[in-house]
C-alpha cells in the first residue's frame, strides 16, 4: 500500500470518527461522513485532482466547523498545508448565518487555488443532493435561494477547474429551466387526490432520467423539464427555442401532442410515432410514462380506466424499446404487475 493511500485512509478514519454522531439533512438522514467522502471523490474522479493535501482537506473540510476539532489538531495530525486549506473553507459559527453566507461570496475570489477546489466540489455535491431530494423542512423557495447563493459563490471560483465548473454550470442551467417551467405551470395541479403542483411531474421525469436512467445529456434533462409547457400552457415552440436552443425545442416538439385533435386520435398517434422519434425524445417519453404509471399505481390502483391507460402505455413503450435498458426494465416490471405483456 503506497503512502498516499495510507494518508487518505487515516484521514477518512479521522473524519468518520469526528462526524460519527452526525447525519445529513436529507430525508434518509444518511451518515454525515458520506458528504466529505463524496466531495473528495468528486475532486478525484471528476476534477482529476491528485494533490493528496487537497483530497485530505476535502475529507476534513467540515471537521473544524461542525465538530469539536481544532485547527491545531488538524495541523498536528495532517500538517500545515492541510490545516490552512481546511481553515480557508471553514465558516465562523459565531456569526449569523446570513453573514457567513455573505462572507463566502466575498472571500471566494481571494481563496487559494487549493481551497477553491474544495469549495467547487462541496457546492457541486450539495447542489446535486438538493436536486436529488429536498431536505426535511426545506421549502422550494429555500432550495431556490440556495442555488442563487451558490451561483454567486461559484462566480468567484471561476478559472479553477474547468471540468467541475462545467458540471456546476449544467446544474445552474437546469435550475433556470426548472424556474421557467414552474412559472409556466404555476396555476396547474396534477389529477391525483392530493392535487399536487403540476411542476412536480416534469421535475420527477427529469429525476428519473438522471438518477434511474443515468442520463447526463443536459438538453434531454431540460426537455424533460419543459416537455408539457407547449402542450399544456401558453408557451410557444419559438419561445422554447429562443430561450433554450433548437435542440431542446425540437425534443419538446417531438413529445408534444396536437391538442386540436380528439384525445383518442392523439393517443393513437403517440403509439404510431414512438418508433420514429429521436433517441432523445424516446428517453423523455420513457421517463414520462414511468412517472405516470407509478403515479397511477400509487393513487388509483384498481380503477378500470387506469388499466386501459396501462394497456395503451404498453403499446407506446413497445415502440421505444432499445432506448434505455434500465428504464425499460422498470416499465416492464410495472406492466408485469398489471398483467400486461410488453
Amino acid at each position: 500500500m503506497n503512502s498516499d493511500t495510507v494518508l487518505l485512509l487515516e484521514t477518512i478514519n479521522f473524519a468518520a470518527e469526528k462526524h460519527r454522531n452526525q447525519r445529513r439533512k436529507d430525508p434518509e438522514e444518511t451518515p454525515y461522513i458520506n458528504h466529505p467522502i463524496g466531495v473528495a471523490r468528486i475532486l478525484s474522479y471528476e476534477g482529476g485532482i491528485t494533490d493528496i493535501e487537497v483530497l485530505q482537506a476535502a475529507l476534513l473540510h467540515d471537521t473544524v466547523e461542525d465538530t469539536d476539532t481544532t485547527p491545531e489538531e488538524i495541523e498536528a495530525k495532517f500538517g500545515p498545508i492541510v490545516a490552512r486549506i481546511v481553515q480557508e473553507v471553514t465558516d465562523d459559527k459565531m456569526l449569523p448565518k446570513h453573514e457567513r453566507k455573505r462572507m463566502q461570496v466575498e472571500h471566494a475570489p481571494h481563496s487559494s487555488g487549493q481551497a477553491k477546489l474544495v469549495k467547487l466540489a462541496d457546492k457541486l455535491y450539495n447542489l446535486r443532493d438538493l436536486n436529488r431530494r429536498t431536505p426535511a423542512g426545506w421549502t422550494a423557495e429555500r432550495v431556490q435561494e440556495y442555488f442563487v447563493w451558490a451561483c454567486e459563490v461559484v462566480k468567484g471560483l471561476k478559472g479553477t477547474n474547468l471540468a467541475l465548473e462545467e458540471k456546476l454550470e449544467e446544474l445552474f442551467r437546469q435550475r433556470r429551466t426548472i424556474n421557467f417551467a414552474a412559472e409556466k405551470h404555476r396555476n396547474q395541479r396534477r389529477k391525483d387526490p392530493e392535487e399536487t403542483p403540476y411542476i412536480n411531474h416534469p421535475i420527477g421525469v427529469a429525476r428519473i432520467l438522471s438518477y434511474e436512467g443515468g442520463i447526463t445529456d443536459i438538453k434531454v434533462l431540460q426537455a424533460a423539464l419543459l416537455h408539457d409547457t407547449v402542450e399544456d400552457t401558453d408557451t410557444t415552440p419559438e419561445e422554447i427555442e429562443a430561450k433554450f436552443g433548437p435542440i431542446v425545442a425540437r425534443i419538446v416538439q417531438e413529445v408534444t401532442d396536437d391538442k386540436t385533435l380528439p384525445k383518442h386520435e392523439r393517443k393513437r398517434m403517440q403509439v404510431e410515432h414512438a418508433p420514429h422519434s429521436s433517441g432523445q425524445a424516446k428517453l423523455v417519453k420513457l421517463a414520462d410514462k414511468l412517472y405516470n404509471l407509478r403515479d397511477l399505481n400509487r393513487c388509483t390502483p384498481a380503477a378500470e380506466r387506469v388499466q386501459e391507460y396501462f394497456v395503451w402505455a404498453c403499446e407506446v413503450v413497445k415502440g421505444l424499446k432499445g432506448t434505455n435498458l434500465a428504464l425499460e426494465e422498470k416499465l416492464e416490471e410495472l406492466f408485469r404487475q398489471r398483467g400486461v405483456q410488453l
